[in-house]
């Protein structure tokens, strides 16, 4: 579970993303119904962002419009490497050729902290089925994709991530084994990609797999999802086509330099999920800086994922 939130400031984005998602100006009342939002915060809300300047009031038509102000705070972004996930460039180009390959939804997702942050995805023409929006996020443990991103990771890292993120998590029963975390990433990293069911969406599943590059510093996976019957009956073909399809854009990734070598202080001598050895000197049955855990805190072995 997230640690306890500003409301005003998750306000403030929600209602810049309710414009985002409408795409035309919006009364206060229509800001309400789609936000649920008590209508006295919601007029104080309002009139800060106005007074601020990132939103401009019409009075005679009554309706709310972000501001240039609000486009110019991200303006200097699109210089930076996070352009490569919205440009038609070899990574839009990857995540298309997954999508078409596979005839699912393609993905790309980021690491942030403890969490894995989606930031692009493509649905197959036609396709009404959403398992996850951009701009989600969700604890590393939950996710294929975030299972892919801490493959990157060491044992003492993915140890001390799986810590961070139990310590937010207010039910004992939901929290991660410690030891079972480092095993999990150590077999995400020989196989090169992991699939997972039912974690935040039921029905859904998805397969997902860590690349060779950072975009901002940040690590990048990517992968596809869907239904759970589509997904783990076509496990093989899609983890075939998925991780050939990564092998095939990785060389022109990397003519763009966005190709990296992991830190050796995290990994030892390995710099290719596909390719790399168990991290040396750890002892796989260790529960993690000798720490016990509880017995609510032990994975279930029937959970898929």
């Amino acid at each position: 579970m997230p640690r306890r939130q500003v409301k005003s400031a998750i306000r403030v984005l929600e209602v810049l993303e309710c414009f985002a998602r409408q795409q035309t100006g919006l009364t206060q009342t229509a800001i309400v119904e789609k936000l649920q939002y008590p209508q006295s915060s919601t007029a104080a809300l309002l009139r800060s962002l106005v007074d601020a300047g990132y939103v401009g009031f019409d009075r005679k038509t009554r309706r709310y419009f972000p501001t240039p102000s609000v486009l110019a705070l991200g303006s200097w972004l699109a210089d930076s490497e996070y352009r490569w996930i919205f440009d038609i460039n070899p990574l839009g180009r990857l995540l298309l050729t997954l999508r078409d390959r596979t005839g699912e939804t393609a993905a790309l997702s980021m690491q942030n902290d403890i969490h894995v942050h989606w930031h692009r995805i493509l649905r197959p023409a036609g396709s009404a089925e959403c398992y996850v929006v951009e701009g989600r996020t969700y604890p590393l443990t939950s996710s294929s994709y975030g299972w892919a991103l801490l493959s990157l990771h060491g044992a003492a890292e993915v140890e001390k991530l799986c810590r961070l993120i139990n310590a937010r998590e207010t039910s004992r029963g939901a929290r991660m084994n410690v030891a079972e975390a480092v095993r999990r990433a150590d077999k995400v990293r020989a196989d090169g990609y992991c699939v997972m069911a039912n974690t935040q969406v039921l029905g859904r599943a998805s397969l997902a797999t860590p690349l060779r590059i950072q975009l901002a510093g940040r690590p990048v996976a990517v992968g596809v999802g869907g239904s759970e019957e589509r997904i783990t009956g076509q496990q093989g073909k899609l983890k075939t086509i998925l991780l050939d399809t990564v092998r095939e854009f990785e060389a022109t990734l990397r003519e763009h330099g966005l190709d990296y070598p992991l830190p050796s202080s995290r990994l030892g001598d390995w710099a290719h999920p596909f390719d790399a050895p168990a991290p040396p000197g750890r002892d796989s049955n260790r529960e993690g800086n000798g720490v016990p855990l509880a017995n609510d805190e032990q994975p279930e072995t029937t959970r898929t994922g």
